[in-house]
This record gives structure tokens, sequence and C-alpha cells, in this order.
């Protein structure tokens, strides 16, 4: 509970660039830097977010027009689709650190009340419920999703669509 509680900390203080990601519950090994007693080390994604998810599919999620921005804050590499004041949308490969905690909170499926556990993307992630924001553990790395459109956070629904979509055009 408490590994819940200290994610969900640092989850709100970094935003965008929060730590995304997931691991199985057991952890593995191989191409994902995994050792003998099951720990994961992240590594940084490589694909450019933009080709994640495009502009058009931002501005449908939202409900508003937007423009595309790119970002490289803390190492790790944003798409930001701004709509001013009325809302955003961030694709965020986060840089390994920032994934660390998130991976052991799957593996020792640690989750607060608020953050559902997803094991149908990637390698696992979570679903920080009515927060609009998603994480999945893919490839070794992070990605995130956040979410926010004229009436608050994307809903549960349109955040797993968009986490779907960006997983599915990962290299």
């Amino acid at each position: 509970m408490a590994l819940s509680i200290v994610l969900a900390v640092i989850l709100s203080a970094c935003g965008s660039v929060g730590p995304g990601g997931s691991a199985d519950a057991a952890g593995s090994a191989g191409n994902d830097g995994g050792n003998a007693s099951g720990d994961v080390t992240p590594v940084q994604l490589t694909a450019d977010p933009c080709t994640l998810i495009t502009t058009a599919e931002a501005q449908d999620a939202l409900g508003i027009s937007v423009e595309q921005m790119s970002a490289s804050p803390g190492g790790g590499k944003t798409c930001n689709y701004f709509g001013g004041a009325d809302g955003h949308l961030a694709v965020t490969e986060p840089p390994p650190d920032f994934c660390a905690p998130l991976f052991l909170a799957l593996r020792l499926n640690d989750f607060s009340s608020t953050q559902k556990h997803i094991t149908d993307i990637g390698d696992g992630g979570l679903l920080n419920t009515n927060g609009g924001n998603v994480q999945v553990r893919v490839n070794g790395g992070c990605l995130t999703i956040d979410a926010v459109g004229p009436n608050g956070p994307l809903d549960d629904g349109a955040m797993m669509a968009l986490i779907r979509t960006a997983v599915s055009r990962l290299p």
C-alpha cells in the first residue's frame, strides 16, 4: 500500500512526465534487462511519441482543436497536443528512472484504490481511474498518456483507447 501512495505522489508531482510503464507480476529477463531476482531495469523507448497518436486523434479525444509540440523533458520524450486553456494531451516516453516505481508496483501487484491494473496491453500497466492518466510497460520501457479536456480528465474508456492505439504503433 505504501508503494501505491509513493507512486501516486510521484505521478502528481511529475504531470505528463511522471512515471509510466509496467511489469508482469514475476518480472522478466532477457531483452527487458531482468536479473535473477526478478527485478527489471527499465530502458528508454526510442520511438517518436508524435507518431503514436496523431493530431486528429488527439483532437477527437479531447473534442477541441489542438496544436502539436514536441519536448524532451528530463531525458524523456513527449509529444504535446495543446488546446489552449481548454485542454491538452501528452504522449510521453519517460526516462527509465521515472519508470522504476511503476515497474516495482506492477511486480509486487501493489496498487491504490484509484489505480486499475491493466493486464492486456503491452506487458501490463495502470490506469489512474477518472484521472486522465494511463501508463504501460512495453518493449522494456514506459509509455504514458495524460489528457485533460474542457470538462476535466478524459474518461477511462477514452484513455484506454488512446494507449491501445499508441502501443500498437510502437516499432
